[in-house]
């Protein structure tokens, strides 16, 4: 085989390969949602109520939230939006790499949450959106996570991913509430929500879609 053979032969092998390579790259695409710019901020809903809500933030038309649920977060860049939801509305200003909850109940309250820092660990955080003074705790009832948290505040802190099992400590009330396991994963973000009467545990995702 000549010297001009072989060097067809391997400018086309390179040839190949680069079409296979851009082929595949386009198929990825595909697959994976696309990236939140870097300075974008995320607002997500939760429902507290009895009945379903519609809707909005800077635009955008999260549809109808069910009860006792939420939304996925959306990513905006502007500095600030207009969250609506019923009735309600509230202009948020917003913070880059910033994620906010809109909870949805007697009225509309933004709070910002709390980001998971550490890789190897899953956030926890427990959103009091009752009259009451409420202690969370794990081990069966054993070990305090969160103490004496205030009516309509919020509080977070990173934990070990394990299964956990939760109980919740009304003030005033004698019988403690038990939570369903919570297997946590690292990097996750679970939040707890507790509205008075029911509690119902929410997960963090991130929809980049729209």
């Amino acid at each position: 085989m000549t010297f001009s053979a072989r060097l067809l032969i391997v400018l086309f092998s390179v040839f190949l390969i680069a079409c296979n390579e851009e082929t595949q790259a386009g198929a990825d695409e595909g697959l994976y949602a696309p990236k939140a710019p870097a300075n974008a901020a995320f607002i997500r809903f939760v429902n507290v109520s009895d009945a379903a809500v519609t809707a909005k933030a800077g635009g955008k038309d999260y549809g109808t939230v069910a009860p006792l649920s939420a939304s996925s977060y959306y990513f905006f860049t502007k500095d600030s939006a207009d969250i609506t939801a019923a009735d309600k509305k509230v202009t948020q200003a917003l913070k880059a790499g910033q994620y906010y909850t809109a909870i949805l109940g007697d009225d509309l309250k933004i709070i910002e949450d709390t980001a998971n820092i550490n890789p190897a660990k899953a956030t926890l955080a427990l959103y009091n959106y009752s009259d009451s003074i409420i202690t969370l705790k794990a081990k069966e009832n054993t070990a305090t996570i969160f103490n004496e948290v205030a009516s309509g505040d919020h509080t977070a802190r990173e934990i070990n991913p394990v299964k956990v099992d939760l109980t919740l400590n009304i003030t005033g009330n004698d019988t403690p509430m038990p939570i369903a396991p919570i297997i946590m994963e690292r990097e996750n973000h679970y939040g707890l929500v507790y509205n008075g009467e029911q509690a119902f545990v929410i997960t963090a995702i991130v929809d980049t879609t729209k």
